[in-house]
């Protein structure tokens, strides 16, 4: 995706180590629980990934999954809507020169 969007790939290392560590653990039910503020701490990390990335939806989630925290827990960030608006914005680029 990095390459259609005009973005500059990182590696994986790099983008992981931008998120801070949370700590989380199954409840009773095998559901995973985080440490309070841990919504928080990954929204606060968003813009320095966004940054790193050049907003690349996939490296956003890639670096997330990587790091072994549910995208769900990361309220600030939608893939489906933010991979949608990034193609929807190439492709109004490439429109222009049409």
């Amino acid at each position: 995706m990095c390459e259609r969007i005009d973005a500059e790939q990182k590696t994986i290392t790099e983008l992981v180590s931008l998120l801070p560590d949370v700590h989380s653990w199954k409840d009773e039910y095998e559901n995973v629980v985080y440490e309070d503020g841990a919504t928080e701490l990954l929204n606060a990390a968003l813009q320095p990934l966004r940054d790193a990335c050049d907003n690349c939806p996939a490296c956003i989630l890639s670096a997330i999954r990587q790091k072994g925290i549910h995208v769900g827990i990361v309220t600030d960030f939608n893939y489906s809507e933010e991979a949608k608006s990034a193609w929807s914005e190439t492709h109004n680029e490439s429109q222009q020169y049409f």
